[in-house]
């Protein structure tokens, strides 16, 4: 979706046992390129940050990547 429409999107996921579901965690921040900028593992409180470029955006649009 990050590709197709040239934006950001970040996706978050619980990670760990609550009791009743497992969740498998892997929240990631994905590029307007496609490319994955940071990913979560399994850990129950992680943290992942990406410098984000509205040029990076604007160009890539510009030439329709």
């Amino acid at each position: 979706m990050a590709w197709c429409n040239q934006v950001y999107v970040a996706v978050v996921n619980a990670s760990g046992f609550d009791g009743v579901y497992i969740c498998f965690g892997h929240s990631a921040i994905i590029g307007a390129d496609g490319q994955t900028l940071g990913e979560c593992g399994t850990e129950d409180n992680g943290i992942q940050y990406a410098q984000l470029s509205i040029s990076g955006i604007r160009d890539a649009r510009a030439n329709d990547r």
